[in-house]
């Protein structure tokens, strides 16, 4: 193929006859011989970003799936707890932790599982 002035011309039947500087752009070939894990690492650079993204809502997925049954373990507990004692007023401020936390446990699934859908 010939090319305008100042650029290379090379003439090929077949992709195995351009050298690997005029397909990489540059008359240097690698310091380092290509291997069997070139190309593997080379995608993981390329897409280094997109791989990562997901790890940290799954990460907190996994996190509030896992706290579920301690919730409802205290929660049971919580019912079950004698009322009459003195300790009325702890029970009450327990209770409202209960709340919160269940609050934020099924908030946290939603939100961590929405990306995951996406």
């Amino acid at each position: 193929m010939s090319r305008g002035a100042g650029e290379v011309s090379v003439d090929v039947t077949s992709w195995s006859d351009v050298p690997v500087a005029l397909c990489i752009g540059t008359d240097k070939l690698p310091a380092k011989p290509e291997t069997r894990m070139t190309l593997l690492l080379a995608l993981l650079r390329c897409i280094r970003q997109q791989f990562v993204a997901p790890i940290i809502p799954r990460l907190f997925l996994i996190l509030f799936r896992y706290s579920q049954p301690a919730l409802i373990q205290r929660s049971i507990h919580f019912l079950v707890a004698d009322t009459s004692s003195t300790h009325a007023k702890d029970l009450e401020t327990r209770g409202y932790w209960l709340v919160v936390s269940a609050v934020a446990i099924y908030v946290g699934l939603a939100v961590s599982y929405y990306p995951s859908c996406a």
